[in-house]
């Protein structure tokens, strides 16, 4: 049984009461008519994957602390046409309150099996970003999107102004 699996007493549709199923387990809970139980479970430990260098970024729920190399599956993987192999960054709180940055070269063979028997520990964040070419790339098309529609426009312009000739006008 998983720590965050709760039992609710329910009646008519409104939670009426809620407990760990521990307690549940231990304790006597009297129903009315019409009140029942219903047990709610989730995953105990919650971990968030973000970056455009993932396939598939979002929170994923394991039944217990699993290395970096599963949640990277559960993910869908890195995204081969973006992702930075040389950083994937993992942080997790400490029971201190502080951060800890734990960098997997996953673009080397230690960083690889590092990540096979790292454990991800809830509440933990993986990070993977986009290779710099990819931010580069991004900036390009942005400014290729502004800057010629600019460019055609000025040349369409600047040969329809020619195309029409004005007659100069003479003052008498």
């Amino acid at each position: 049984m998983h720590h965050s699996t709760r039992v609710h007493v329910l009646a008519h549709g409104q939670m009426l009461a809620s407990l760990p199923i521990a307690q549940a387990l231990h304790k006597h809970v009297p129903l009315a008519p019409g009140e029942r139980l219903v047990e709610i479970s989730g995953a105990p430990v919650q971990i968030s994957v973000l970056g455009s260098g993932m396939r598939k970024p979002d929170i994923y729920g394991f039944d217990g602390n699993v290395p970096v190399s599963e949640v990277l599956a559960k993910a869908g993987g890195l995204n081969s046409n973006t992702a930075d192999y040389r950083y994937v960054l993992l942080y997790h709180p400490e029971a201190n309150g502080r951060t800890q940055l734990v960098v997997f070269h996953w673009d080397t063979g230690a960083g690889f099996l590092a990540a096979q028997w790292y454990l991800v520990q809830n509440n933990s964040v993986l990070y993977v970003s986009s290779q710099p070419i990819v931010k580069l790339n991004k900036a390009l098309n942005l400014l290729l999107n502004v800057a010629l529609p600019v460019q055609v426009f000025k040349e369409v312009f600047t040969q329809q102004a020619a195309a029409i000739s004005i007659p100069a006008q003479t003052a008498n």
